[in-house]
């Protein structure tokens, strides 16, 4: 009962329904009593084409995450009505499987422990393709999983790894891999071999999924599958 709205009604899969709290104490400057919409309406929707055409339609006043392939369709139909606010709190990252009881080889989990590997995998990594391609242009490449948005704790003399394959290559055969028959191997003989795997989704390929099947595609790296 703290916030200036209390939800006066929920079905789920459907809708939110917020009402005015009375009792909120803040005031603007005149002293006038907030907030002023008496009531908030939370459309839950699950299909994002629906949800961006209804906005469109002046159905939806709010919508509240917009990927950039969407914001890219509406800046394209109504320009006047779109702004690009610049980084959000948002951040796509990529993580090694280090759990021990992570249901694949050991020799594998031994090549996510090796920090070399890592930075490998890393600078094998385009990050200003994935920026431009995936979400064209309105994404950029960061050295952590904070945002340029959170200005509290980034760092902006942290610069983020660039793409470099050749450094990659030579991190690799600091670790003992070599090529054998055209294909990456340890130096135990094991064969390179592992997969990203995005959050599931029922929508349309999201960014995490194009980002993923982006990541050292065959077409760009001979030495790694």
């Amino acid at each position: 009962m703290l916030g200036p709205f209390v939800i006066s009604r929920y079905t789920p899969g459907s809708e939110v329904m917020l009402e005015r709290n009375s009792r909120y104490w803040t005031t603007d400057a005149n002293g006038s009593r907030l907030p002023f919409p008496d009531a908030i309406h939370l459309d839950i929707q699950q299909n994002r084409d629906i949800e961006l055409m209804r906005f469109s339609r002046g159905e939806l006043h709010l919508i509240n995450t917009v990927d950039a392939g969407s914001f890219t369709r509406l800046a394209q139909q109504a320009p006047s009505q779109t702004y690009d606010a610049g980084p959000s709190l948002e951040s796509e990252m990529m993580w090694f499987n280090q759990n021990p009881n992570a249901p694949f080889p050991e020799y594998k989990k031994a090549w996510f422990r090796s920090k070399n590997f890592r930075r490998a995998i890393s600078a094998a990594i385009n990050r200003a393709d994935l920026c431009r391609v995936v979400y064209f242009g309105h994404a950029q490449p960061t050295a952590g999983p904070i945002s340029p948005a959170n200005r509290f704790w980034f760092r902006a003399q942290l610069k983020p790894h660039v793409y470099n394959p050749e450094e990659a290559l030579a991190r690799l055969q600091q670790e003992g891999f070599r090529l054998q028959a055209g294909r990456l191997c340890d130096r135990a003989g094991q064969r390179s071999n592992f997969a990203s795997s995005p959050i599931p989704t029922t929508r349309p390929a999201s960014a995490r999924q194009r980002c993923s099947s982006r990541i050292l595609p065959p077409s760009e790296s001979r030495w790694l599958r």
